[in-house]
């Protein structure tokens, strides 16, 4: 297998990447296969392998794929890159240019697999190329752990609380959505009612809103459409960036530490509230272990998906609170703990986190555990490889649905 880091766009993590990739590349070489690690920007090396018949599979993340270098239509070399199955990490919601491109590449077979899976149903309505869409269960990074026996129970943790993210200004989405939708004032009508909505509470997914308040308007608005993918993107980052805002507004006025790329300013700050810039992902990973509280709230926080976040700090023993999440029902109050529709018990948690109650010494034991059991990246590659190379992945045809 090829694996073929993502290229330097905008919003893209790339050392999460090339730990992610370092990961699985130990996996793979376990299990006996030949692997190649790929920058793109190395553009001969990728040429080579996506030329090499030794390399079948080809795994990327998000809308890698489209923008490689292949040779021209109809040559040879053309069909063995076309004849390789191209195999992709979803992370975002499906309606996200980077999480579409892929339909655009040249390869046949093409198994893309979304850890959000409360948009399953989306994504197959916008399967435009006939790939094989299943759902991703993520997996932990297992470097750092040599020390784990030297861990602080998590009560007794120097950081009480942490966070991690972006922060973008909310308000620039809405500006983007009444200047592209200028002339369309029922399209602005539905999508600020959607926000509206999931302002007020955290548990409603932003494609259920949105179809509310165009069903409300009587609007004729295709949520598959080039337009309604706009207006779903930027109502999930206005979303998102405001309920963060609204989340670190309550996080200053606790001990904590906050890392985030956007310049927030934060009033009544705790004495002891630091506000960091972005760090290397390895750094993380180490300041998951000396953590007390992940507050979590992923950039697709009204959807199903578990981010490498929560995986990575389960593992090493902190206790995660995240926004309403249909993924992570199960373990709630066992190993992590879920905020109700409007944030409720957020109050409790950071009470709790900044006292070091021991009823976080049990969920931090439990976090370890399940993430142990359930995350661990032999299952995320097994589970690729066996999809990838099974005969039952490919036998029957899955229509592909043009969108315009």
């Amino acid at each position: 297998m090829a694996l073929v880091l993502p290229w330097l766009e905008q919003g893209l993590d790339r050392d999460l990447y090339q730990l992610d990739y370092r990961c699985m590349q130990a996996a793979l070489v376990d299990r006996g296969y030949a692997v190649r690690l790929v920058d793109p920007l190395d553009s001969r090396s990728l040429r080579e392998v996506l030329a090499a018949p030794e390399f079948p599979l080809i795994l990327t993340v998000r809308s890698q794929a489209k923008d490689w270098p292949v040779p021209v239509s109809g040559t040879a070399e053309f069909q063995a890159i076309r004849d390789k199955t191209l195999v992709t990490l979803i992370g975002n919601p499906p309606y996200y240019d980077g999480s579409t491109g892929f339909h655009d590449s040249v390869f046949r077979r093409k198994l893309a697999m979304l850890m959000d899976h409360d948009t399953l149903d989306y994504a197959h309505g916008v399967n435009r190329s006939g790939a094989r869409l299943l759902p991703y269960r993520p997996a932990f990074n297992d470097i750092g752990l040599e020390d784990e026996a030297q861990w602080l129970p998590t009560s007794r943790r120097p950081v009480p609380i942490l966070f991690v993210g972006t922060c973008d200004d909310p308000e620039r989405f809405r500006e983007a959505w009444r200047a592209l939708f200028d002339r369309f004032p029922q399209v602005v009508r539905s999508i600020e009612g959607a926000a509206e909505l999931l302002g007020a509470t955290c548990a409603l997914p932003v494609v259920r809103a949105l179809e509310r308040t165009t069903a409300d308007l009587g609007l004729d608005l295709d949520l598959r459409s080039r337009a309604g993918r706009l207006a779903l993107t930027l109502l999930t980052r206005f979303t998102t960036s405001q309920a963060r805002r609204r989340l670190l507004a309550r996080l200053a006025g606790y001990p904590s530490l906050i890392v985030t790329a956007g310049a927030v300013d934060l009033q009544k700050r705790h004495a002891d509230c630091v506000v960091a810039g972005p760090m290397a992902f390895a750094g993380i990973l180490d300041l998951m272990k000396r953590t007390r509280c992940l507050i979590a709230l992923n950039p697709n926080s009204m959807t199903g998906a578990i981010s490498e976040r929560v995986t990575n700090a389960m593992r090493r023993g902190a206790v995660v609170v995240n926004a309403p999440n249909s993924a992570m029902q199960r373990y709630d109050g066992t190993s992590v703990g879920l905020l109700g529709p409007s944030m409720e018990g957020l109050t409790d948690w950071l009470d709790a986190a900044t006292a070091g109650d021991p009823v976080l010494d049990d969920l931090g034991e439990a976090a370890v555990r399940v993430a142990g059991a359930e995350f661990r990246m032999d299952d995320a590659i097994d589970a690729i490889l066996r999809h990838a190379s099974d005969p039952a992945t490919w036998d029957q045809p899955q229509a592909a649905r043009v969108v315009s």
